[in-house]
C-alpha cells in the first residue's frame, strides 16, 4: 500500500459548512451545504464544482443518492426534493417535490435514506419520528 489509510487522497475546500455528502457515482461527489447549495464535484480532478443548484433558497440539511439512476433526494428547511444530478454531472436536471413546504408536522429533517428494494425514501426528524415517502415517479 503506497498511501497510508489515514492520509486523505483528495481534499476540497468549501466556503460553507457541509451538512451532508454522498457519492452519486464513481466519479461524482454531491455535497449539501448550509448556504442552500447542492454541488456536484468531479472526483477525477480537484477543481470547482461542475454543477450546483438551490432547490428553495433555504439551507440543505440532508441528501441521499437514489439506488436507481442519477437522482438525489434533498431535504431543506421547507421540504424534500428530488434532483437529477445526471451521469455526467455537467448540468443538473429536473427538480421534483416529494414533500411540499409545511406538509410535515414531525419537525425538521435530520437524515434521509432510500430503501433499495421498495424505492421508498425515509426521513428522520429531530422529533424522533420517521416518515416514509413512496416514489411518485419512476426514477431512471
Amino acid at each position: 500500500m503506497k498511501v497510508k489509510p489515514n492520509t486523505p487522497v483528495s481534499k476540497w475546500n468549501l466556503r460553507h459548512r457541509v451538512a451532508d455528502v454522498c457519492a452519486a457515482s464513481e466519479n461524482q461527489l454531491v455535497t449539501a451545504t448550509e448556504d442552500g447549495a447542492l454541488r456536484v464535484w468531479d472526483l477525477r480532478y480537484n477543481g470547482p464544482p461542475v454543477a450546483s443548484a438551490n432547490p428553495d433558497g433555504t439551507p440543505l440539511v440532508a441528501i441521499a443518492h437514489s439506488p436507481v439512476g442519477a437522482f438525489c433526494a434533498v431535504a431543506t428547511g421547507r421540504g424534500i426534493y428530488t434532483l437529477d444530478v445526471g451521469s455526467s454531472g455537467a448540468a443538473l436536471g429536473s427538480l421534483g417535490c416529494i414533500s411540499p413546504p409545511g406538509s410535515s408536522r414531525a419537525g425538521p429533517i435530520t437524515r434521509l435514506g432510500w430503501n433499495t428494494h421498495t424505492l421508498e425514501l425515509y426521513a428522520s426528524h429531530d422529533s424522533g419520528r420517521i416518515s416514509a415517502y413512496a416514489s411518485k415517479q419512476p426514477l431512471k
